[in-house]
């Protein structure tokens, strides 16, 4: 049996603050009406919801490249969760052309962890470069990643390496 449908969050900006109240069923960082991802995903973790599926989609203003590149290390994803950066403007899965980039260069593990209680959760549409560790880890069972680039830029063609593998699966 899947999860039952969670709450969605619209991420609306590439800045990395956090959520101003955590769990409160809003992502909404200490400016009026921002959501990023790192808000996005601390607010998947507090919410009471927690074998719901809860979704992350994007909707930042302007067309291009949208990259991400945190300060310190994303929390580890503890529900099932699906983030899909498809919905971010125009990309091509096919050429590996995408919306959405995580540039890990300030942090040192993986940028995505999502632990055993996150089973069922997805991936799709990230570009994940540059990070000193792995660009996700996944201890959750029924994992789904799609139409990601991990370790080339979110143009198709640049090389952003990690450090180590780029996806470990451990579930």
């Amino acid at each position: 049996a899947s999860a039952a449908p969670g709450l969605t969050y619209i991420v609306n900006s590439a800045a990395d603050s956090s959520d101003a109240n955590p769990g409160d069923g809003f992502c909404e960082t200490s400016t009026p009406s921002e959501c990023t991802l790192r808000a996005a995903l601390e607010e998947t973790n507090a919410n009471a919801n927690p074998t719901d599926t809860d979704t992350i989609n994007f909707a930042i203003p302007g067309a291009g490249i949208h990259t991400f590149t945190p300060t310190t290390n994303f929390p580890n994803i503890t529900e099932p969760l699906s983030i899909d950066g498809t919905t971010q403007g125009t990309i091509n899965c096919a050429a590996h052309q995408l919306a959405i980039e995580v540039d890990g260069q300030s942090t040192n593990v993986a940028q995505l962890n999502f632990d055993s209680m996150a089973t069922g959760s997805s991936v799709k549409g990230l570009s994940i470069v540059n990070s000193s560790g792995l660009a996700m880890l996944i201890d959750a069972n029924s994992f789904t990643a799609q139409c990601n680039n991990i370790g080339v830029r979110a143009d198709g063609a640049t090389q952003g390496a990690n450090a180590f593998t780029g996806i470990r699966v451990n579930g």
